[in-house]
């Protein structure tokens, strides 16, 4: 059975929404945009928090900024989710002038209050976070010296593959000779030298490849560093990290430019924590309950610094006993224990030189 509305009633519900649709016409509105790989999904909401408009868009800017230049003189911010493809858009939408915020993916899924979530509720969740004022703000690093941040994480990637080719060539060659080569000798000695006494062509073939691979990441690895390190503006906190033992031009280069603006760090203890050298256990009555998200940080600053606490502790005395004395501990994989505890004995060095200009004595 229907229900009838008086003519008063109805009269009541019209001016309602016509007085809610004059108000949202010229009321500020937020954007939330849950960004993918081939796609994204734009939500505006209005003051009130009542979702304007959802769309799925593709990956192109000319469309993305046709449906926000809609709302332009409405729109107060754009919180946009925090993926590895988002370049592309964070810089289009801030050259189009818009104030763009990005999420910080791990702390906005702590907001998250629904049972059920999807690419809308997404979105719809950061432009709601943004409006309350409540998002989570990751760091939008300067475009200016992302692209020497960037081939500088290149480098990284190339020299780890470089030690997975020279460890491989190390076995292979162990297995055909009396003695083992260490590292610099295979970096060293010509391939003919590496070839004497093998006479199976397949053993031959595989030394060959592997030598040919070493010697071409070697070379994009060394023509990287001369790129790069004329190219960065050397500045006071950049030679305050040389002090530091165990940091060199190329070590000092990526933690200076990974760490980027120091003063988003409250406390030594948050730059530790961003760099992966903070314990992540969780307890509760003396029990270890068990662990927080270990990968939540920088990756490249974690591997700076450990490299750095390899070369520290060769060269630095006190380094080196302060090693032995985490590695006595007596507890399983104490090597890799005493490495992390040095490097992040150096991360609050680092810290305290970035932020109070104090260079290391």
């Amino acid at each position: 059975m229907g229900i009838t509305l008086g003519r008063a009633a109805m009269v009541a519900v019209k001016e309602y929404h016509m007085t809610s649709r004059k108000s949202a016409v010229g009321s500020a509105v937020t954007v939330g945009i849950d960004l993918h790989s081939t796609n994204h999904l734009v939500a505006i909401l209005d003051a009130e928090g009542r979702p304007l408009l959802t769309q799925r868009l593709n990956n192109r800017l000319v469309e993305t900024l046709a449906l926000l230049n809609r709302y332009r003189e409405r729109v107060t911010g754009i919180a946009v989710e925090s993926t590895y493809n988002g370049y592309w858009l964070i810089d289009g939408l801030q050259d189009a002038g818009y104030r763009v915020h990005l999420a910080h993916s791990p702390a906005v899924e702590k907001q998250r209050t629904t049972k059920y979530a999807d690419d809308e509720t997404d979105a719809i969740l950061l432009a709601e976070l943004l409006r309350e004022g409540r998002l989570p703000e990751g760091y939008l690093y300067p475009r200016e010296e992302r692209g020497l941040r960037d081939l500088l994480r290149r480098r990284m990637l190339l020299v780890q593959n470089q030690t997975s080719v020279l460890l491989s060539l190390q076995s292979l060659l162990l297995r055909q000779r009396s003695r083992a080569l260490t590292g610099n000798d295979l970096k060293r000695l010509p391939e003919e030298e590496l070839l004497r006494n093998i006479t199976d062509p397949f053993v031959q073939h595989q030394v060959h490849a592997l030598f040919s691979s070493l010697r071409a990441l070697q070379q994009a690895v060394e023509q990287i560093e001369r790129e790069t390190l004329p190219a960065r503006k050397v500045d006071a906190q950049f030679q305050r990290l040389l002090t530091i033992p165990g940091i060199g031009n190329v070590l000092g280069l990526i933690i200076r430019l990974e760490a980027g603006d120091m003063s988003r760090f409250k406390t030594a203890g948050d730059f530790v924590s961003y760099c992966r050298l903070a314990p992540s256990a969780h307890f509760s009555n003396g029990r270890k309950k068990g662990e927080g998200n270990r990968k939540c940080g920088n990756r490249y600053l974690a591997w700076a610094f450990l490299e750095a606490a390899q070369f520290c502790r060769r060269y630095c005395p006190e380094a080196q006993q302060y090693y032995q004395r985490k590695k006595r501990c007596g507890r399983a994989f104490s090597t890799a224990i005493a490495s992390k505890a040095l490097a992040s004995k150096l991360a609050r060095s680092a810290y305290v030189m970035l932020t109070t200009g104090q260079a290391l004595e």
